[in-house]
């Protein structure tokens, strides 16, 4: 059962609501809404109040309060969202590219309300040699991730962590339901990754990583990434290969998916087969859809494939849970319109 605090007091002594609607993506918390009284005012109510939802006694989503409107809908987003609108500043109020300075200097001026634990694994050093203004906190910790191989999440605590995807599924969904859920979309696949970067000033090189196999099997479909490698300044082949490997070991070789899952109780278990608790099911979490063959992977017959879980939505008390793959690639209008300007 969920239960929520607002500013660190239990909403249940204020007022009603009703069972809270909890959503996750890749960066953790990423909204959240419940409904009370269309009538009811009260000072805690307002635009920037921090909402923890526990689990039980754990600590499950952090986020804050967006203005409530008045016909009774309460809406939260989650703590990763500041990140959004904080520029790269260090503690001192200069620009800096360097991400362990930058998150430092965002939380000593209350920009975000993270936790920084020291195992939080930031690089203490300059990314990138950019120095244009319009770069978030959130792009430099987004970019330096994918060069990395991690992904950037703040968890149920409120704090920041940079973690690699789990490579071994938590969760399994039978033959009889992963077979009606996903169709394979070929636009979202990738065989290799090439980038441009710079071996000495003013002067470009370009390097590719990739599985040929997979482009021998499947055709080849090469992922550009712009200018991630010149954003680094002057670099080395073998450091332009190394930050494309990381980012190939999260775009490429995988499936792309054209639909998400929506699994009821007892459609999602764990390893032994009983049934998943849907309210611990979210997005980071990797599951494995038996009956689903992989494609992408050459040289590999195996009836089952693993995806990474890039959304989840559960409504407390439901019966069924909303999941969305990692590679999901909407193919109605107000889909393709609603990703084209997040």
């Amino acid at each position: 059962m969920f239960s929520i605090k607002l500013n660190g007091r239990w909403l249940r002594q204020i007022a009603g609501y009703s069972p809270p609607t909890v959503e996750f993506g890749l960066h953790g918390s990423e909204a959240a809404s419940w409904e009370m009284s269309p009538t009811f005012r009260h000072p805690t109510l307002r635009a920037g109040v921090a909402v923890q939802i526990y689990d039980g006694g754990a600590p499950h989503w952090f986020g804050y309060l967006l203005e409530p409107g008045s016909d009774g809908q309460i809406n939260a987003v989650g703590l990763w969202r500041e990140a959004e609108t904080t520029p790269c500043l260090d503690q001192f109020g200069a620009l800096t590219r360097n991400p362990f300075q930058a998150v430092y200097g965002a939380r000593a001026r209350l920009d975000v309300r993270w936790g920084q634990p020291a195992t939080s694994g930031l690089v203490d050093a300059d990314w990138s040699t950019d120095v244009s203004t319009d770069m978030s906190l959130a792009d430099l910790l987004d970019s330096w991730a994918a060069g990395a191989g991690l992904r950037c999440s703040i968890n149920g605590n409120g704090e920041f962590e940079a973690k690699v995807d789990p490579t071994t599924p938590q969760w399994h969904v039978p033959h009889s339901v992963a077979g009606r859920g996903l169709t394979p979309a070929e636009d979202e696949f990738y065989t290799h990754v090439t980038g441009t970067y710079l071996s000495s000033p003013g002067v470009f090189g370009s390097r590719t990583i990739g599985s040929t196999e997979a482009a021998v099997v499947f055709r080849r479909r090469t992922l550009d990434v712009g200018d991630h490698l010149i954003n680094k300044g002057v670099i080395s082949a073998a450091t332009a290969d190394a930050e494309l490997s990381g980012i190939f070991l999260k775009v490429g070789a995988r499936m792309g998916w054209a639909e998400g899952l929506e699994l009821s109780r007892g459609e999602i278990v764990n390893g032994g087969g009983i049934p998943a608790p849907l309210n611990q099911v979210r997005a980071g979490q990797m599951i494995r859809l038996r009956g689903t063959v992989d494609v992408s992977r050459a040289n590999r017959i195996a009836a089952f494939t693993d995806v990474l879980i890039a959304s989840s939505k559960y409504t407390d008390g439901s019966a069924e849970i909303s999941l969305s793959p990692y590679g999901y690639a909407p193919r109605n209008l107000a889909g393709v319109l609603e990703e084209a300007v997040s």
